[in-house]
């Protein structure tokens, strides 16, 4: 009788479940493997497959993965998020806060903030505390909806008591300094010791600070020595820098070199510039005695003027004059006949007519010389007189 050993009795049965066991794995974990092997369309029709056997983990893998990646299919915002609604109304928590950022952000179908604030308390609703430090952190900035440092406390804190690491440091920073609450250093201790048993490495500096500062100073100088080892340049690398430094110097003088030997003029730029400053200089000269000359011509000018004025003044008073002397001239004069009267008295045979003759003579004779002005003493520069004309009615 032909024995087979227990041993290769299990390694027959192994062989033959093999098939059986490969037919056992779901689509969903055949499509994980197929995109891990990056073999994205099949992933996809994995997928799929697992979809339409009502996997609920399969639609959100086609929105993440495939739609909104773009890996197995064309990239397709709308896609995505038509995945992310079908799980969403199948009451996913995750569907439903990733539906909300879409609402708010737009991103796959039109922006409606009130829309996001309903699907991200429809995801609080659904257990999903991730959801509830999101609205947290939507108050406490002001990001589509009002700020509210209140309802960012009491969101947050839903947050953290259901484990969110960072909800429960925002919570630790609110009741440390006021923010939303009161402050109350116990209950800032106990959620910032939380945060930090979830590695948040912003809670252990607030306890650091909180105890005095001294592990934080520690830690603080340990990390400046270990950034300062790490910068420190090594001796190839300060060769180099010393390298560079001098050929940036070089470059630098070599520059300034060239810079002086163009701007320095040449012996026919000099002499053009003595030139130019020679006829400058003869021109100023030239102009400051035009304007010498101009001033001793105007300060001339009023000695002129006053010999001018002199003149016609004497001329003026000689005419004013001679009406006064014509008409003393008209007056009779009684005084004993002088030699010509005598002279023109008739004599015997001459008519009284031929006697006034010669009287009216001499008379014209004499009122001539009376009336005719005395010659003044020459001026110094001629200057023209006017022409006085007399008349004189004789008696």
């Amino acid at each position: 009788m032909y024995r087979v050993s227990v041993p290769l009795c299990l390694m027959i049965l192994l062989l033959a479940a093999a098939p059986c066991l490969a037919a056992g794995k779901s689509a969903f974990d055949r499509g994980i493997e197929l995109y891990n092997k990056e073999k994205y369309e099949e992933a996809r029709k994995a997928w799929e497959e697992a979809e339409a056997e009502g996997d609920l983990d399969a639609v959100m893998a086609l929105g993440t993965h495939v739609y909104a990646a773009g890996r197995g299919a064309k990239q397709d915002d709308r896609k995505a998020f038509a995945q992310y609604m079908k799980a969403a109304k199948r009451g996913s928590g995750e569907a439903m806060s990733i539906v909300a950022a879409s609402y708010f952000s737009g991103q796959g179908v039109g922006k409606d903030a009130q829309q996001g604030l309903e699907w991200e308390k429809k995801a609080v609703n659904a257990g999903f505390a991730p959801a509830a430090g999101a609205l947290g952190d939507r108050y406490a900035e002001g990001d589509g909806v009002k700020k509210d440092l209140k309802l960012a406390a009491q969101w947050h804190l839903k947050a953290a008591e259901g484990g969110e690491g960072p909800s429960q440091l925002y919570m630790g920073r609110a009741y440390l300094y006021g923010k939303g609450v009161e402050k109350d250093e116990f209950a800032a201790r106990m959620w910032l010791n939380k945060a930090a048993e979830q590695n948040e490495e912003a809670a252990q500096a607030l306890l650091d600070t909180m105890a005095g500062g001294t592990a934080g100073k520690e830690r603080s100088a340990e990390k400046a020595s270990v950034k300062q080892a790490v910068q420190k340049p090594t001796p190839e690398e300060e060769r180099a820098a010393a390298r560079e430094e001098r050929a940036a110097a070089k470059a630098a003088a070599e520059k300034a070199s060239a810079k002086q030997a163009v701007q320095k003029p040449t012996p026919e730029e000099e002499r053009a510039a003595a030139r130019e400053e020679r006829a400058a200089a003869k021109a100023a000269a030239e102009k400051e005695a035009a304007a010498k000359d101009t001033g001793s011509r105007k300060s001339d000018a009023p000695q002129n003027a006053s010999k001018k004025d002199g003149t016609e003044a004497g001329v003026k008073k000689a005419g004013d004059d001679a009406p006064k002397k014509a008409e003393e001239a008209k007056k009779p004069v009684d005084v004993k006949k002088s030699d010509a009267a005598k002279k023109n008295e008739p004599k015997a045979g001459e008519t009284r007519s031929d006697t006034s003759k010669k009287s009216d003579g001499v008379k014209a004779d004499t009122e001539k010389k009376s009336v005719e002005p005395k010659k003044s003493a020459a001026p110094a520069k001629e200057e023209e007189t006017p022409d006085l004309k007399v008349t004189i009615k004789q008696p």
